[in-house]
């Protein structure tokens, strides 16, 4: 099962597993600390917080799976309006977030929730 799973252009640069196990690029990460070649950038693991950063886009991923914090930033502001999922579309705009992942918008919390999970991860609402 996949907890969190990063894409660039299509593509998964960073899945984080729900056995904690995690993989840049399609490959398992050894230890605690990585780059992530393709993109520059790394990846920290310490019990259970992990960090991504990424340089290109620059974007940065703090998440303690323990607490179920997660903290993420947009240090490039190309990104700005220019993101999707659970977490909106990071143009400031709380009112037009729920976009389901085909694009489309949803006032039901289900429907929303559902549209961006990922296959074979967690059973439907």
């Amino acid at each position: 099962m996949v907890a969190l799973d990063i894409y660039i252009d299509g593509k998964s640069v960073v899945r984080v597993n729900a056995d904690n196990s995690i993989q840049i690029n399609g490959k398992t990460m050894i230890g605690n600390h990585a780059a992530i070649q393709k993109n520059g950038g790394t990846v920290k693991h310490n019990g259970s917080k992990i960090s991504i950063d990424l340089v290109k886009p620059a974007v940065s991923v703090n998440w303690d799976r323990h607490s179920h914090a997660i903290a993420i930033g947009f240090e490039d502001s190309e990104m700005i309006g220019k993101v999707c999922g659970l977490l909106g579309n990071a143009d400031g705009n709380p009112h037009n977030d729920f976009v389901m992942a085909d694009g489309k918008r949803t006032s039901d919390s289900s429907d929303f929730g559902n549209s961006w999970m990922i296959p074979g991860s967690c059973p439907t609402l």
